[in-house]
């Protein structure tokens, strides 16, 4: 409804109605959470990614030390 169509001066009735009407729908709007819950997704999901981003770069250098401490006692005792 647009402030052009408020009842104004048609009465106690129509304005009793105007303002069930207004919070029938202010209500309808609290309780659909659904645009919140998908947000509240995507969020959770962004801080998981960047957590496991974070931890694969941490966990590939500790891999990478491995693998050339194994490189190296290889070299040493074929070589």
């Amino acid at each position: 409804m647009t402030p052009a169509h408020i009842p104004f001066g048609l009465g106690d009735d129509a304005m009793n109605q105007f303002l069930i009407h207004l919070y029938i729908k202010a209500r309808t709007l609290l309780e659909n959470c659904q645009g919140q819950d998908i947000v509240e997704y995507a969020m959770a999901s962004a801080v998981i990614a960047f957590g496991s981003v974070a931890a694969m770069t941490t966990l590939a250098a500790g891999v990478n030390h491995v693998f050339s401490q194994v490189s190296t006692i290889l070299a040493q005792h074929i070589g």
